[in-house]
């Protein structure tokens, strides 16, 4: 979750300072910069989901590896959080699961 909030302020710092979350002339946006040694955060690899950001949109995901593996968490320009979890964590389109049986 601390890897995606950072991520997350990395993103809207490029976009306060370019008005757009694409790379614009030499700055390049977080989500093209670094590599994934740099963007992983515990057993959580930082990343732009397949959609790639457009100048007012984005989508951010950490995925999960070794005892985390089948936990990816999403989070948006405007905040929307999503956790899709390994069998019985489920799934939600509104907020971190970070409990195991929590609602959504």
């Amino acid at each position: 979750v601390s890897g995606l909030s950072t991520m997350r302020t990395l993103m809207e710092r490029h976009f306060q300072d370019n008005r757009t979350y694409v790379t614009s002339g030499a700055f390049t946006t977080p989500c093209a910069a670094g590599t994934d040694a740099s963007r992983t955060y515990g057993t959580f690899l930082i990343s732009c989901t397949d959609t790639p950001p457009t100048a007012t949109t984005y989508r951010l995901q950490a995925v999960g590896s070794g005892n985390t593996a089948g936990f990816t968490f999403t989070v948006n320009e405007i905040d929307v959080k999503g956790t899709t979890g390994p069998s019985g964590w489920g799934t939600c389109g509104s907020k971190w699961l970070l409990k195991r049986g929590e609602a959504c």
